[in-house]
């Protein structure tokens, strides 16, 4: 059962992570104005790591890793962002981010 409260957004795009000072590229599967869930390409972040994920519509957002299973994540943005919001509005009207 899902118990997240945030409609979801299936998304196939690559971002870049930053965390603790190292560069991770990555695949964004889904998002909502909560989280995403990402794939790592090559290595991993621990649970509870706080990443920056630079996004190529919006830019960097920071977040945390609310779990970690080998090279996926679930990433808990920090903050309610209104550029999130527009973001998700726009995918769902006009099927893009622009």
């Amino acid at each position: 059962m899902d118990h997240r409260s945030d409609k979801r957004h299936t998304i196939n795009i690559t971002a870049d992570l930053q965390c603790d000072g190292a560069a991770y590229q990555a695949r964004v599967s889904d998002i909502s104005t909560g989280g995403a869930k990402v794939e790592l390409k090559g290595s991993t972040i621990l649970k509870n790591s706080i990443v920056m994920i630079d996004l190529p519509f919006l830019k960097e957002l920071e977040a945390s890793v609310a779990w970690s299973h080998g090279k996926n994540l679930g990433l808990k943005f920090q903050d309610s962002q209104n550029r999130l919001d527009d973001f998700l509005y726009n995918l769902a009207i006009y099927g893009t981010a622009n």
